[in-house]
């Protein structure tokens, strides 16, 4: 049997793209609403790939997965030694860029624990945003020099990758907390530099980004605290114990958190912003309909069917802090009222 030439190859891998190509329905007639949360998510995503030198890349081939699949498919069937080294976070070398994947077991969600890089001396605190799976915390200073900290987890609700970009950096075997790492460092002197790590104890992936040198960076590392997810829930008050925090994002005079009763299908939306707050806007647009009411002795605004025909709005002013107070759920107006004159989401 003779062999398939290279050029019979290409046309073949053509044919096959075009094929796949024909079969998919017109994006004209595709639409799809995404959660708030994943819109989120994917925002900050974006932000952080427009200000790293080296960050996420969330894009890999298909066929390079595959190889790697098929590959490692047939090396941990016939090797044991090989199957419990890979199972965790493996570092994948491609031509341009190391890239972070998890294989094997995932871990609940409901089990995951909180990193938390303290507030540096001369650096204050930009913006910062927690989910089960993924945190992130972002300083900067004086200089418009930013230290970026995260961490990820896989979970059975989650999947996600690290992807550092090596076209200029040197990659460097170091230790955090005693445990192996990655550091990157940049040719370019004025340039960030970056530490990769795991934590086997609680399957977490960590990262920190500065434009410091190897011995200050590494330093910095040593300073991350893993706590319990508890320890962050900042404004948690007031909010019935069944709904669990999904999501909560920080940034100057602004917080965000979304909550979810599984139980009963229930979810809500808490922010509030200050007026030099750079978050998102809370208003909802002039001519939606809205209805005034009171929150305690605040007067407010209820929107009905905002943001969507499942969901009601309740918007105040706190008065103490001169802060917009948005309230957002699946619940009816009298509900998001009583919710609301239970809340303190200023308290400490």
């Amino acid at each position: 049997m003779s062999g398939i030439s290279e050029e019979r190859l290409r046309q073949a891998v053509c044919e096959a793209g075009e094929l796949l190509d024909a079969s998919l329905p017109d994006a004209d007639g595709c639409s799809h609403t995404f959660s708030p949360a994943f819109g989120e998510k994917m925002d900050r995503l974006l932000r952080r790939r427009k200000r790293l030198a080296l960050y996420r890349n969330l894009q890999r081939a298909a066929c390079l997965f595959l190889v790697f699949l098929i590959g490692g498919a047939v090396l941990l069937s016939t090797n044991a030694q090989a199957r419990q080294l890979v199972f965790g976070w493996v570092r994948e070398q491609l031509e341009h860029s190391q890239d972070y994947v998890h294989q094997g077991p995932v871990i609940p969600s409901e089990t995951t624990k909180v990193y938390t890089l303290p507030q540096p001396e001369g650096y204050w605190l930009e913006e910062a945003s927690w989910m089960r799976d993924l945190g992130d915390v972002l300083y900067r200073n004086d200089q418009g020099l930013y230290i970026d900290f995260s961490y990820q987890y896989e979970t059975d609700k989650s999947s996600s990758m690290l992807s550092i970009v090596t076209d200029h950096a040197d990659k460097i075997s170091v230790t955090v907390q005693e445990l192996p790492a990655d550091l990157y460092l940049s040719h370019d002197s004025d340039a960030s530099n970056t530490i990769v790590w795991s934590d086997p104890d609680t399957g977490a992936l960590l990262q920190l980004t500065a434009f410091l040198g190897q011995e200050d960076l590494l330093a910095l590392a040593e300073t991350v605290v893993c706590k319990e997810q508890e320890d962050v829930l900042h404004h948690q008050v007031g909010v019935p114990p069944e709904y669990d925090l999904s999501y909560e994002r920080q940034c100057t005079g602004y917080f965000r958190q979304d909550y979810y009763d599984d139980q009963r299908d229930l979810s809500l939306t808490l922010c509030c912003q200050t007026t030099s707050g750079i978050g998102d806007n809370l208003i909802p647009p002039a001519w939606y309909a809205k209805t005034a009411v009171q929150v305690g002795a605040s007067p407010a605004l209820f929107y009905p069917g905002y943001p969507d025909s499942r969901r009601n709005t309740l918007i105040w002013t706190d008065q103490e802090h001169q802060s917009l107070v948005y309230l957002e759920g699946t619940l009816t107006q009298a509900d998001l009222i009583a919710l609301a004159e239970g809340l303190t989401p200023f308290a400490e």
